[in-house]
């Protein structure tokens, strides 16, 4: 009896053993994509540091453009007695100015949408970053729990020797 007792307690044993098995292995998979999540998070604060730079940057630009515009616009009053031409070559200057601070505004937009979206997915990461943190945490409580099942049958077993 004591010898089929034996071999069923160190059958449970190898059957947690192999448990114990699995739960690293998923703790090692958990780890890695926390990793990756991580270094991806890391790359897309960096991706919104860059935009918030260009924006930055495209502000500075539209705030000048503005300027000289207003300035053209000055201009232009100042040559409405003077020759046709002068005026013509400047309403030109103004038009092409409009376009380009037109387009700026377009494309401050759209760097600030793709900001807004790369703010969001971030936020996302976080999110499931949080997740995966709660499913770590769940695995390193079953695994401590599995581990002093495991240190109680030993002990159960070295007695029973």
């Amino acid at each position: 009896d004591m010898k089929k007792e034996y071999e069923d307690l160190n059958n449970l044993y190898k059957t947690k053993e192999s448990e114990l098995e699995k739960h690293t292995l998923l703790i090692d998979k958990y780890k890695t994509g926390l990793n990756k999540l991580k270094e991806s998070l890391t790359t897309k604060t960096e991706e919104n540091d860059n935009l918030t730079k260009e924006l930055s940057t495209k502000d500075v630009i539209i705030s000048d453009m503005k300027k000289e515009y207003e300035l053209l616009e000055s201009k232009l009053s100042s040559l409405t007695n003077n020759h046709d031409e002068n005026k013509n070559q400047y309403e030109n200057e103004l038009s092409t100015k409009d376009v380009i601070i037109s387009d700026m505004k377009k494309e401050y937009e759209d760097l600030n949408n793709l900001y807004k979206t790369k703010e969001s997915e971030l936020e996302k990461h976080t999110l499931l970053i949080d997740k995966y943190k709660t499913g770590l945490n769940k695995l390193k409580e079953s695994l401590t729990t599995k581990t002093e099942e495991n240190d109680n049958l030993t002990k159960e077993l070295s007695t029973k020797d």
